[in-house]
């Protein structure tokens, strides 16, 4: 008779903990995702205003 020294318990728990691990790590990658977009559109925003200002004669 074999000796599991990991019990079942034991496995729900770290499946448990891995799947939240996994949520977390998803939501943190939309986030990222999220702000990668906002700084992309507000450094051409930037791009965009400051070669038009450089363009106009002063």
């Amino acid at each position: 008779k074999p000796i599991y020294l990991r019990t079942t318990e034991g496995k729900r728990r770290r499946r448990q903990n891995t799947l939240k691990l996994k949520e977390e790590n998803k939501q943190l990658r939309k986030t990222v995702r999220t702000l990668e977009q906002q700084n992309q559109r507000l450094r051409s925003l930037s791009i965009s205003s400051s070669s038009s200002t450089k363009s106009s004669p002063t």
